[in-house]
Order: C-alpha cells, then structure tokens, then sequence
C-alpha cells in the first residue's frame, strides 16, 4: 500500500511539472518562469562554490604567513571569455583600494593555476564594497548564524549586485532553512533591496554521511525559495531523494537516465481555503 502510494504521489508530481492538475476546478499553475530562473542562480553558486573551494584549499595549504593579509571580501567571478577567477585579498576604505593578494583562474577544461595577473579596479572594488555592505547589513538584523558561512556575488546586467549568504557545507553536515540575499547598487555601497529568508523553524542540519530522503519543510513559503533549490542540486548525489514543502507547492528533485529533472506540483486547495500541507 505505502509503495502504491508513493507511486501515485511520483506521477502526480512528474506530470504536473509538465501540465498541471486538470481537475474540475481548475488549480493555480506552478510558476516554472519563476523557479527556473532560482534554478539557473543555483546551478551557478554551485559552480561558484566549487571555484572556492579548490582555490581556498590549495591558498590555504601554500599561503604560509601571507593569510594574515586576507579579509573577507575575497570573491569568485567568471570573465566573458569563461575563465573563472578567485581573488583573495582585503578592501581598504581609506584609499577606496582592494589589496589583491591572491588570484587564481579556472579555464573552460579545470584546470586551476595561481596568476599574477592584474585584475581591473573597475571589478575589485566595487564588489568589495558590495560585500562589506552586505556583511554589514547582516550583522545589524541577525543576531546569531547558523554556523560559518558561505557568501555569493554577482554583478547584474544593469550593475547591480546580488549577494547571497548561506550557511557552508562542513564537517559532513548540510544545512537548510533560509538565505541571506540583499540588492546593492553599483557603487557597492546601498542595499536597494533585502530579499534574506529564514523559514519558521530556522537552520536546521542533515548529515550527508546517513543517505536518508530530506524533506524540507519551508511553512510559510509560497514557492521553493534560492537556497531549497540550490540545497537540492547542491547535495542531490549524497541524498536518495530530496522534497522542498512550501504552503503552496511540492517539489521534488528526481534522478532520470538522462539526467536529473524537477517535478513541481501546486498543491490542491484545503477545504477551508488554504492550501493542504503535504507534512507536519
């Protein structure tokens, strides 16, 4: 009975995903638009992610004396030619200067090597700034973090910055529940917009050493948000099965002969108006 269920519960989501429930009252639709653009973000911190990693391991195991040098705007981008870089360092605001220390590239076959190329100002400092901001307006409105954490940077098409602070894969413990994401202008010295979230049962921790099916309560979200999206693909090898549950919507995170595929199915509307929860 309980495989039959499971079964039925697959279906449903897999063809939802590509058409939506067609029942008699006819359900809102998932907003794909939407999601595929957070899934877009998070393929892209994944990559971003991997950057830090490598680069951090190997700064770490060679920089001798020269890491007391650091601060923590260090940051990765990737140039239009498809180079990665990572560029560690400390910004200086009394002489509106980066101190770029060390700087590593990743060309398009992964291969990684530390360069003594200059990088543009034009880029160094005001993604400094950004960040600063962002750490800053972190520190005003939380109080406590779940642990070390993991910064994202990105400059937008219109010069703009996203920056997005998680909570970092360490000690064989993956954690979920929110994100810290802020808007900074060009300068790198505004937040235009906060968009953090920290579900209602705050941080909580999984170990990727037991391959358990995780399921990711977010009460009070409409839809899957950034870091339930990227927590999925980040850690989809170690976990049989991941399911993000917002108050609107389930989604689900399948392994396929081609590849891997999200399954996204809004929920039907409760008999008091509100939409059912898939778990308590």
């Amino acid at each position: 009975m309980t495989r039959r269920v499971l079964a039925v519960l697959t279906l449903c989501l897999m063809t939802a995903a590509a058409y939506g429930q067609r029942g008699k009252a006819k359900q809102p639709e998932f907003d794909t638009t939407a999601f595929n653009a957070r899934f877009d973000i998070a393929r892209w911190m994944t990559k971003y992610d991997m950057m830090a990693r490598n680069t951090a391991e190997h700064l770490l195991r060679y920089a001798g004396a020269d890491v007391a040098l650091l601060g923590p705007e260090w940051f990765c981008f990737e140039d239009s030619a498809g180079i990665w870089h990572a560029v560690y360092g400390s910004y200086l605001p009394e002489q509106n200067l980066y101190d770029l220390v060390f700087h590593y590239t990743v060309d398009q076959v992964a291969t990684m090597q530390a360069t003594d190329a200059v990088v543009d100002s034009a880029i160094l400092n005001p993604h400094a700034r950004a960040l600063k901001t962002a750490y800053r307006r972190l520190g005003e409105t939380t109080d406590s973090l779940p642990g070390k954490m993991a910064p994202f940077i990105r400059q937008n098409p219109d010069r703009t910055f996203s920056v997005w602070i998680l909570p970092a894969f360490q000690n064989f413990t993956a954690m979920y529940g929110g994100e810290y994401a802020y808007v900074v202008d060009e300068s790198g010295n505004h937040i235009l917009r906060d968009d953090s979230y920290v579900s209602q049962d705050g941080f909580r921790a999984v170990s990727v050493e037991k391959p358990v099916m995780v399921w990711l309560d977010y009460a009070g979200a409409d839809a899957p948000p950034l870091g339930a999206i990227f927590f999925a693909w980040y850690f989809r090898t170690y976990f049989p099965r991941v399911i993000i549950d917002t108050d609107r919507s389930v989604s689900m995170l399948l392994k396929t002969a081609d590849g891997w595929q999200w399954a996204n199915n809004v929920k039907p509307e409760s008999p008091k108006g509100g939409k059912a929860r898939g778990r308590k």
